[in-house]
């Protein structure tokens, strides 16, 4: 009996599937799923893809990218680059390939990436940095705690706003990255070279070869496997299985290590024994990955470049061992990080020359099965030269010391250029700009609740000077050197009579004429004895200004 199923790992054209029974009713092969794409999937027939050259030295760390088709690198330099997938129709027609983008993140290795949808982190002994896709600096996170650090992991995965780090120190730290700030600091037993959270608990790999188990969110010590190996190289988990390898004391020199040649699989619930014992051959474990897809399948890595896929549930290999380098590579290069794409069809390594080697399980293969498009600049593509041609459309040859004038301006389509923006679109309109406040009142100002007061003499609004539309246009209505005598006005009086002499000026109080009043002489004497009137450089007023030394009121008008 069969019947036509989908494909629980992902479409894929092509592919026939049937769940297949026998004649008691039992499922068939691998939970009653069957097909061939699946049974290429597990054992992979994995080709060899043109390898990436990071243009630095050793490759310490290799990642895809799970939201776009991008792969990351970082090298014991402080770069990290990412290249982008060019799939080609002829073989020659260039590089599987694409630099996408290339920064120097550190002046130290790096020792750990870790991509996200909004950008990059990367972690080097001293600092944790955060960079755009594109390699802009977007957050440093430094702080004295951060000494010889290794590996960082985030505390709620689904909330990813607190990263625990440790390294080479006795000691976890949590870090705050919204906040910029430590949150808590634990004190360990051992350094910690693995930092591993599949959501429920924080899995620690110890320099002293423990494997402690902790809460996530209080860093306390909840279980832990004692002894796994003499030091961790790495661990991976998976739902509750934990794998992990390392290193040995080696039996004929003192002070030396060696792989251990055991991958030790444990199970969180039952954290006090071994659940499982892999003893790959050809291949001697320094890293560990779980296969995305099927979860109780384990790609094990040696760093003499062998690649074998156990299942830790039967503890059978899947398959034989394949080889990175060749028999001539294999004596110089050694394997120092290693990944596999959330698709599963890709595999990242990279070695000490710099060199990401990447393998392939399709013609054609994806890094995501649905990815995010990713942004190029509008010269994307593959890196193509572009001739240089002058006016007349013949190749035009350029010397060190040629002046950039004489390439010439290439013609759009439609005869516009790139600073031709239609208003309507590309322009806003703005305000005026302030106006400029008079230097000479800014000193009699008194502060009131950060709001500065000023005594106004009875004059117009002088706070601020008037807009400059062109020179002459209208007068300053307060030339800076006009006085008192030329800026102080009566109100509106009838023709002003020639009345006696000056000798009297002091006694003036008051002018009746024409409906109007002129002003004493001591209110005008007291604003010119004020602050403000001092503050505005104006001339002593205990003598009322010239045009008032006339207006002396008769006796009878007194």
């Amino acid at each position: 009996m069969a019947v036509m199923v989908r494909d629980p790992y992902g479409p894929s054209p092509g592919a026939t599937y049937f769940m297949a029974a026998d004649a008691d009713g039992n499922d068939g092969k691998y939970g009653g799923l069957y097909s061939r794409e699946v049974e290429e999937r597990r054992r992979g027939q994995w080709t060899a893809l043109e390898p990436i050259s990071t243009g630095t030295r050793t490759v310490t760390y290799v990642t895809f990218d799970p939201v776009e088709e991008l792969l990351w690198s970082a090298s014991e330099a402080g770069r990290v680059t990412s290249s982008v997938p060019f799939f080609r129709e002829e073989p020659d027609e260039g590089p599987l390939w694409n630099k996408y983008s290339s920064f120097q993140a550190h002046s130290q290795p790096v020792s750990q990436l870790r991509a996200e949808n909004w950008g990059v982190l990367s972690l080097s002994q001293g600092a944790l940095r955060v960079h755009a896709k594109g390699g802009l600096p977007t957050h440093i996170f430094s702080d004295e705690g951060f000494t010889n650090l290794l590996t960082f992991a985030y505390a709620e995965p689904m909330v990813q706003t607190t990263v625990v780090l440790g390294g080479n120190i006795p000691s976890l730290l949590a870090y705050d990255i919204h906040q910029n700030m430590p949150v808590a600091s634990v004190g360990t037993t051992q350094g910690t070279a693995v930092l591993k959270n599949p959501g429920r608990c924080l899995v620690c790999g110890g320099t002293a070869g423990d494997i402690s188990m902790r809460d996530p969110l209080s860093l306390k010590e909840q279980s832990v496997f004692r002894q796994a190996h003499a030091t961790i190289s790495d661990v991976d988990v998976k739902g509750t299985l934990v794998a992990s390898c390392g290193f040995t004391q080696s039996l004929y020199e003192d002070g030396q290590w060696e792989p251990d040649p055991l991958v030790k699989v444990f199970d969180l619930r039952m954290p006090e024994r071994v659940l499982r014992t892999l003893q790959p051959s050809g291949v001697l474990p320094y890293l560990l990955q779980f296969h995305p897809i099927f979860p109780s399948l384990l790609a094990v890595v040696g760093q003499t470049g062998g690649l074998q896929f156990w299942d830790v549930n039967t503890a059978r290999a899947e398959g034989g061992v394949y080889q990175v380098f060749g028999a001539y590579e294999a004596a110089t290069r050694h394997i120092t990080a290693f990944d596999i794409s959330s698709s599963a069809e890709l595999l990242a390594f990279g070695d000490n020359t710099g060199i990401v080697h990447t393998w392939g399980l399709k013609e054609v293969p994806v890094i995501n099965n649905f990815s995010d498009q990713t942004d190029f600049p509008i010269n994307g593509g593959p890196n193509v030269p572009v001739p240089v041609l002058s006016a007349d459309g013949t190749p035009l040859t350029l010397a060190e010391d040629s002046p950039l004038s004489s390439v010439p301006m290439p013609e759009s389509e439609d005869g516009t250029l790139l600073s031709d923006w239609p208003p309507p679109h590309y322009t806003i309109l703005v305000g005026q700009k302030p106006r400029k406040i008079k230097p000479n009142l800014l000193k009699p100002l008194q502060y009131r609740e950060f709001v500065g007061h000023l005594t106004n003499p009875g004059m117009r609004n002088l706070s601020s000077e008037a807009y400059e539309a062109s020179p002459g246009a209208y007068p300053d209505p307060w030339p800076h050197n006009e006085s008192w005598d030329s800026v102080a006005r009566a109100p509106a009086v009838a023709p002003e009579p020639e009345l006696g002499s000056s000798s009297r000026r002091n006694s003036l109080s008051g002018v009746s004429g024409g409906g109007a009043t002129l002003p004493s002489t001591s209110a005008t004497r007291d604003l010119s004895s004020s602050p403000a009137a001092k503050g505005l450089g104006l001339a002593d007023a205990t003598s009322p200004p010239p045009r008032l030394a006339g207006l002396v009121p008769s006796s009878s008008a007194a």
